[in-house]
């Protein structure tokens, strides 16, 4: 991904968050959701460290613009990312935002691979990412949790205030440059 594309989903990502008017932290992904005027399902989590069961997908609605049926995890972090990384794919890689409603299903399969897949999801979670950690917040956020002594950020303090796991964190610091590649 280039730098304008990845600057454009940025912005993207914070556009949508101001238009939605939820403020917060961590976001609220199913009111966040509702909001859009769309909804999302309740299933039973996977067992941990599993990847069976039905790969997270968009689906079509008549009462509701769109439905988001997201992998379920035991801990609420991963469910509130992964709903966001699904909106990244709804509103990036559908035709939703032309047709102001969501016509097939979309699915999230995590073995489809291929390079066109690939790229969509690197998107997906960078539009995830900044959603839920918005850039200029993150900086703050990330200064107040910088440990001088060791010269590091505490990324488990960063991913709690935004409800995210740590690795997210990592992933993103380095995205948006706060973060050196090679650190941790």
């Amino acid at each position: 991904m280039n730098a304008a594309r990845t600057e454009a989903i940025l912005n993207y990502a914070d556009a949508i968050r101001k238009h939605v008017g939820l403020d917060g932290y961590p976001l609220d992904m199913e009111e966040f959701i509702i909001r859009l005027g769309g909804k999302t399902t309740k299933r039973e989590p996977q067992r941990p460290g599993g990847l069976e069961g039905p790969d997270s997908r968009l689906l079509p609605d008549v009462e509701k613009s769109f439905i988001i049926d997201p992998r379920r995890f035991h801990e609420e972090t991963f469910n509130r990312y992964n709903i966001a990384m699904m909106l990244g794919h709804l509103l990036l890689h559908t035709d939703y935002m032309k047709e102001k409603s969501l016509k097939s299903e979309y699915r999230a399969d995590v073995f489809k691979g291929g390079f066109a897949y690939h790229e969509q999801k690197i998107e997906a979670d960078l539009f995830a990412q900044s959603l839920l950690m918005p850039r200029d917040v993150f900086h703050e956020v990330a200064e107040k949790h910088f440990i001088k002594e060791y010269c590091l950020y505490h990324v488990g303090n960063i991913g709690a205030h935004f409800g995210v796991p740590p690795r997210i964190v990592r992933t993103y610091g380095r995205w948006i440059a706060t973060f050196k590649w090679n650190d941790f």
